[in-house]
């Protein structure tokens, strides 16, 4: 075997004392041992708040190299990869 292949899908809810977001992901991740890079393909994180709209979209594809952690590939909007939760942390601090 040269590779693990995983797939995810799932939703998850974020509460603070200011209100609540959602969060829905779905998609593949693949480690390549022959390359040493991972990729992620799909929805990482997709999170809203009510009628605030979207707070965080990584989405897309990313191969980073596992010898380095440095990204290879960036296609798509990659917020979380480039530390940008501004909005997310408005939304949930009172």
């Amino acid at each position: 075997m040269t590779s693990v292949h995983e797939h995810v899908r799932g939703t998850t809810t974020y509460f603070s004392s200011y209100g609540e977001a959602s969060e829905n992901f779905a998609g593949t991740n693949v480690i390549d041992l022959e390359t040493q890079t991972f990729t992620a393909n799909g929805n990482a994180f997709n999170i809203h708040a009510g009628v605030g709209g979207v707070l965080v979209n990584d989405s897309g594809r990313i191969v980073i190299d596992l010898k380095t952690f440095e990204a290879l590939v960036i296609n798509g909007p990659r917020q979380s990869w480039q530390g940008d939760f501004t909005d997310l942390c408005e939304a949930l601090d009172p």
